[in-house]
């Protein structure tokens, strides 16, 4: 390893030498800037960066809001017919979307390209975002049509929001050649912050404009981000 790192250091030194006979000081900065700080991104990287972080904090908000607000508003409208069983089959099953979609997502994305994947995903997230909150037309009697729809749309929501992230990795894959595990690293964060405030703005949102009105918001979110890419 130490010769290794004597090795780098060296062809540093020569890069640095070479540039008295026509390398420019530009280029060895961009070198060193590489391998030992964060690497350079041109313009149109950083607006994809900005765009992929963003839709990461957007996915982790997801997972985790309707455990805010989905077993107040079920409790009061629908007098405790929905059991805790039922809650905790609705919320897994946003996982389980995603785990029965992640091995589809390599045939959707070779067949039709990344970007239109990512599309398909985002549009999918969003209509099943707005339709968990349409289900709630349901009248208090009507407690199993209210069940069976959020959690189809939970599901379906699941894939969608495993597509985008599935894309989101194969992009950085593709066009960061440098500094994807930066990216990658990032990427990562915003998801887990997106977990965390998940309930916290879930919360916050119902208590202001009640539960249908919850889901179209976040449906709002998913749609910026799809103007965005």
């Amino acid at each position: 390893m130490f010769e290794a790192d004597g090795s780098r250091k060296l062809q540093l030194l020569d890069l640095s030498s070479e540039n008295a006979e026509g390398e420019s000081q530009d280029q060895v900065h961009e070198i060193l800037q590489t391998e030992e700080g964060e690497p350079p991104f041109t313009y149109e990287q950083k607006l994809l960066a900005l765009c992929l972080v963003i839709s990461s904090f957007s996915c982790g908000l997801l997972y985790a809001n309707v455990t805010s607000f989905l077993p107040v508003f079920a409790a009061d409208k629908y007098e405790g017919h929905v059991t805790a069983t039922q809650y905790s089959i609705i919320i897994s099953l946003f996982n389980v979307g995603g785990v029965l979609g992640s091995p589809i997502h390599a045939i959707t994305i070779s067949k039709i390209g990344r970007k239109t994947s990512l599309g398909i995903g985002f549009i999918i997230t969003i209509v099943c975002t707005a339709g968990m909150g349409a289900a709630s037309f349901y009248p208090a009697k009507a407690y199993v049509p209210f069940v069976v729809l959020t959690s189809a749309f939970r599901l379906v929501q699941g894939y969608g929001d495993s597509l985008i992230i599935a894309v989101s990795y194969s992009i950085v894959n593709i066009y960061f050649q440098t500094g994807k595990t930066y990216l990658i690293g990032y990427m990562e964060t915003m998801q887990g912050l997106g977990l965390i405030c998940g309930p916290l703005i879930g919360s916050v949102v119902y208590a202001g404009f009640g539960y249908r009105n919850t889901y179209y918001c976040f449906a709002a979110v998913i749609l910026f981000n799809l103007v965005l890419i």
